[in-house]
């Protein structure tokens, strides 16, 4: 089982305009609100307001917000966790939700009561009808098969298939945001016109599923009694019409014909099955079933039937199991890189401090002996310095350096001073008294 939403297409487009239309009237989208606007619009209960609520906002097709006055419910935006998976969310074949299996080798989801139940065996690994179509790669002429699609793309956009050059179209009242919401995996006819440029497409079939990707899309988008519906509806039918009448095979030998294909709507077609790719089964594997003329051998029929099947089948598995041990080698080689990568950047980083270690020891033991010798000129200046201070005599009077030597340790650096401090000194000067 894959990712699955309980929410369908069209209840949560009901959700988005009811949150739209309570925003655009001023009130705010809390719970009580959004529950009296669909049991008035819908007919919702209560539970299933609830519920399509909480699977809306667990999937990130509503973003809850608590405020003051609850929660609050917005838009969800393309950039919220989890908001986009590898396969898609509804099935591909009734385009509702609920619980699904995924085809292992595309995006493709089904309903296990919309798959055949021989397309899903225990056993077996599930693939998609589609994957079986184009497992079968004729390759077609390149040249031809562009002439071919790109003529028959032109036929379907003259024949109203303009509205789906580009989605979201016009009238989806939502942003582009929402959109990438419910498609998880977009296509429009400019994407397929580009595709077709770049010989993106190796046969028909390839084209012809991304026309029922497109159908798919549309109703999710729009819901199946949507005019637009109808409309790409129709288109697909024409198209494999189309296809259906041309022989590759013939124009590949007449390459230098104009290889047009017009479009052409048989009324007895208008009813084929909403997939249509019962169809592209029958003609890719026509020749099951048929019985061959002149021989009543049916046992030998039903042989080569049932081993055309089980070829495909382990075809099938092969390739699926090809891909999951390219994908495990790939792991592995990545694993291997990392680890060598890591282990060169530790053994760098290692040898680098060993590297610093070295040079922060030589350069301790520099800046230590330059600052030994530093010391010892600073002390053997200082030893100067005291033994000069001790040979000067000073002035008794301001402290300046003397001059004038009065008595025993009392000297004077001016006559001035002398004079000034005599008053005090002269009952003590010694020089007197041996007068």
């Amino acid at each position: 089982m894959t990712t699955f939403r309980i929410c369908s297409p069209e209840d949560v487009r009901n959700v988005w305009s009811t949150i739209s239309h309570l925003n655009v009237t001023g009130k705010q989208a809390t719970m009580d609100n959004i529950m009296l606007k669909t049991q008035e619009s819908f007919g919702w209960s209560i539970n299933d307001t609830t519920t399509r609520i909480r699977d809306c906002v667990a999937t990130n097709l509503i973003i809850e917000s608590m405020e003051s006055e609850g929660a609050v419910y917005m838009l969800g935006a393309v950039d919220t966790p989890g908001s986009f998976t590898q396969h898609d969310w509804y099935c591909f074949e009734c385009q509702n939700a609920g619980k699904v299996i995924s085809c292992e080798s595309c995006f493709r989801v089904y309903h296990e009561g919309c798959v055949h139940p021989r397309a899903h065996a225990p056993e077996m690994s599930f693939v998609c009808d589609w994957c079986r179509v184009t497992l079968h790669r004729d390759y077609q002429d390149r040249e031809c098969l562009k002439r071919v699609l790109s003529q028959i793309l032109v036929d379907a956009l003259n024949k109203g298939g303009s509205h789906f050059s580009h989605l979201p179209e016009s009238s989806w009242p939502y942003s582009e945001h929402q959109y990438r919401l419910l498609v998880a995996n977009h296509i429009d006819l400019d994407e397929m016109q580009r595709k077709i440029d770049l010989f993106s497409y190796n046969s028909d079939k390839e084209f012809l599923a991304d026309l029922h990707l497109l159908r798919h899309n549309v109703i999710i988008l729009y819901g199946t009694d949507n005019a637009l519906t109808t409309l790409v509806t129709e288109m697909v039918i024409n198209v494999k019409s189309a296809l259906d009448s041309v022989d590759f095979n013939e124009l590949k030998v007449f390459e230098h014909s104009d290889c047009k294909v017009t479009l052409v709507t048989p009324t007895d077609q208008l009813t084929e099955g909403r997939n249509g790719v019962e169809g592209v089964l029958s003609r890719e594997q026509g020749f099951k079933g048929q019985k061959r003329e002149g021989c009543d051998c049916e046992w030998e029929l039903v042989a080569m039937n049932e081993l055309v099947t089980l070829q495909d089948g382990w075809r099938l598995l092969y390739e699926n199991h090809r891909e999951k041990m390219i994908v495990e080698f790939l792991g592995k080689l990545n694993k291997e890189c990392d680890a060598e990568r890591d282990r060169l950047r530790i053994d760098m980083i290692n040898q680098f401090k060993a590297e610093l270690e070295s040079t922060k020891r030589e350069l301790d033991k520099q800046y230590a002996q330059k600052l030994k010798n530093e010391v010892q000129t600073l002390m053997e200046n200082h030893r100067y310095d005291v033994s000069q201070t001790k040979k000067t005599q000073w002035c008794s009077k301001c402290g300046n350096e003397a001059i004038y030597h009065c008595c025993w340790n009392t000297s004077y650096c001016s006559v001035k001073c002398q004079h000034e401090s005599w008053t005090v000194h002269k009952r003590t000067c010694r020089r007197r008294k041996a007068e």
